[in-house]
């Protein structure tokens, strides 16, 4: 199972990308006050995280809102993300 670096302001670790993905849906959870579902993938060659498709059934329309315009959407928002909770993900 590959790891990937979550590098922080104050923390590092390591982690596989379910971890990751979990621990992104948390942290996103804490700042904003409401906790969307991601999925991960690494079909790709690389860490991919996007919004899962179940969000919309759990989600109120002005959070669904909030994270378009974040840009966090069903294609991969692992840069947004990241951004958004200002830490790093390295391969």
């Amino acid at each position: 199972m590959k790891k990937y670096r979550v590098l922080e302001e104050s923390n590092v670790f390591s982690a596989s990308a379910e971890e990751i993905r979990e621990y992104l849906e948390v942290c996103f959870g804490e700042k904003f006050g409401f906790l969307p579902m991601f999925q991960e993938s690494e079909d790709a060659g690389y860490l991919e995280i996007y919004l899962h498709t179940d969000t919309y059934e759990i989600l109120e329309e002005q959070e669904l809102t909030k994270l378009e315009e974040m840009d966090i959407t069903e294609s991969d928002s692992l840069r947004a993300i990241c951004s958004i909770l200002e830490l790093q993900i390295e391969n």
